[in-house]
């Protein structure tokens, strides 16, 4: 069984310098702690063109896994669901239960003050149009689910850029899972 891993990370602003990369040392570390290999790094911009080029490869890599982080939240340049699904050549559906986890996660932000409004706009909703075969879990610290797809004989997840929401999500769902890193 292959054991390598691809980490992809989507962000303008790292590629500016502006930001500092937490989210691939953060991974890595976990990964090589399990007893798998990451094989490369990438930082994509938020180009479509390059975030699905950049997906395919990995795709066409064959790891057991890739990881990707950013780009999954409401603004319009969070197209990384919509990259996967065009590298995996999959029409992009909405996941119901994501839904409800984004207006639930947009209730607790409210409660906490830290949002004024909690209407679920479109922009806000697209964060649960997934690739068909998605599963998708809830983000308990921010609002984007993060997205777990099987292509082939590879996993992809999909996860926030926000460290905190990230490394959340990653210990939750991506190390945890049964099947995952055995």
């Amino acid at each position: 069984m292959d054991k390598s891993v691809i980490i992809l990370v989507v962000s303008r602003e790292i590629l500016e310098g502006t930001v500092v990369d937490r989210n691939a040392a953060f991974i890595a570390n976990r990964i090589d702690d399990l007893g798998y290999r990451v094989r490369t790094i990438q930082v994509v911009d938020r180009v479509e063109a390059e975030m699905v080029a950049a997906l395919r490869w990995a795709l066409e890599q064959r790891p057991a896994f890739v990881i990707m982080t950013g780009g999954l939240g409401p603004n319009w340049d969070d197209n990384t669901r919509g990259c996967l699904a065009k590298a995996a050549n999959l029409p992009l559906t909405q996941d119901l239960q994501a839904l409800e986890q984004i207006k639930s996660a947009y209730r607790r932000m409210n409660a906490k003050g830290i949002i004024a409004e909690v209407e679920l706009t479109e922009a806000r909703a697209g964060m649960a149009n997934v690739p068909k075969g998605s599963i998708c879990y809830e983000n308990t610290v921010g609002t984007a689910p993060a997205v777990q797809l099987k292509v082939g004989t590879t996993t992809t997840f999909l996860l926030p850029g926000v460290p905190a929401e990230m490394q959340r999500l990653f210990t939750q769902h991506v190390r945890s899972e049964e099947h995952t890193f055995e």
